[in-house]
């Protein structure tokens, strides 16, 4: 009973930590249309509340072509950052790049085992790697995709899945309202435009 009260205490701590950043998050979107200010922030939270090593937001590169469609991340958070900053995800090519395809959120506890895995740029390959992605999604299309990363340490479990995709969605929030001020303010300028 002693050791089921606490899993149940430090379950309720864990749910309680959980939305107190949702909420935080939630103001954070509402208080600035900056897209870079507010993805850091989720890909801050993410990592201090996972516990994990590597945190990253990945979104559309403009760069690339229309037929090549690629991803970079907008922010990265960890001690690879850089390297994961440098990195081009493209759909349907690493575990990453699957999960964008495929639209749908995973954890895996043993990357090196994965047979999508490829090893990024510029990063060594590390032994008991665990990957948790979740996709952006705005309706039935997918805008980019969260991922973290954890060497060693405790296997993500289905809650940590649940809260990553939670954190997801308020990444998918913040790209819509800047991209609707974007387009609102491109159409004031036109009008202004047209006015004068």
């Amino acid at each position: 009973v002693a050791v089921e009260n606490a899993r149940l205490f430090e379950e309720i701590q864990r749910r309680t930590r959980e939305s107190a950043a949702l909420a935080e998050l939630g103001r954070d979107i509402s208080s600035t249309l900056d897209l870079p200010t507010v993805m850091d922030r989720i890909a801050r939270h993410a990592k201090e509340l996972l516990g994990v090593d590597n945190s990253a937001i990945f979104l559309p590169d403009e760069g690339a072509e229309a037929s090549a469609p690629a991803f970079r991340a907008i922010v990265a958070v960890g001690d690879i950052a850089d390297a994961i900053q440098r990195s081009v995800i493209r759909p349907g090519h690493g575990i990453i790049g699957s999960l964008i395809q495929s639209g749908r959120a995973e954890f895996v506890n043993n990357t090196n085992a994965d047979p999508r895995a490829v090893l990024m740029a510029r990063t060594v390959n590390r032994q008991d790697e665990r990957l948790m992605v979740a996709p952006l999604r705005a309706g039935n299309v997918v805008r980019g995709a969260m991922a973290v990363w954890r060497t060693a340490g405790q296997p993500f479990q289905t809650s940590d899945l649940e809260f990553l995709v939670g954190l997801s969605m308020a990444a998918t929030v913040a790209m819509e309202n800047a991209r609707l001020f974007a387009e609102a303010q491109q159409r004031a300028a036109e009008l202004d435009t047209v006015n004068t």
